[in-house]
Order: structure tokens, then sequence, then C-alpha cells
């Protein structure tokens, strides 16, 4: 992930941060607005709240992690509602026997 906002960063495109409290060991030279969910509140993201939420973000990509997951489909939800490209990194959770 620091790679990605790296290069994102370099070509002065700005970046949005939706992660939890492992985003706080990443740090980038320029500036990543970041969102941090703490652990506690994991719930939430669960929520119809956080469907609401990630619709108030103005992105021009979504990028979601994993494939099975209600933050991803819910990302992908608004994806479509609101028009905006989307892309999943599965790591692996498509292969057979995962």
């Amino acid at each position: 992930m620091k790679l990605i906002l790296e290069a994102l960063d370099s070509d002065k495109i700005e970046n949005h941060l939706l992660a939890f409290n492992s985003a706080e060991n990443i740090t980038i030279n320029g500036s990543v607005e970041k969102t941090l969910i703490q652990k506690r509140k994991i719930s939430s993201i669960y929520s119809s709240s956080f469907i609401k939420n990630l619709s108030k973000i103005d992105v021009e990509l979504f990028h979601g992690n994993g494939m099975w997951e209600f933050p991803v489909h819910a990302m992908v939800k608004v994806s479509k509602k609101k028009n905006i490209p989307f892309v999943i990194s599965s790591h692996g959770m498509l292969e057979l026997g995962h």
C-alpha cells in the first residue's frame, strides 16, 4: 500500500486512505488524508452508516483489498451507484482451496 501511495503522490495525485489502525504506520512524504477506523468500532463497518459515509467521500477511483468482506461489497455498491471505477486486489482469494 505504501508503494502505491508514494507513486500516486509523486504524480501529484491526491489520496484518501480509509483503513484500520495499521494505517498509522503508513507515512508518506506528501499529503495523504487518512480516515482510521479504531478496532473497537469495527462493527460500524458492517452497518448501513458505513455505506452512507463511503458515499460522502469524493474520489475518482476506489481500491479494495479482499473479495468476500462487507466493506469491499459496500465499496462496489457505492462505486456503481456513483459511476466511479474500482479495483479489487483479491490477494489469492480466487485460488482453489482458499
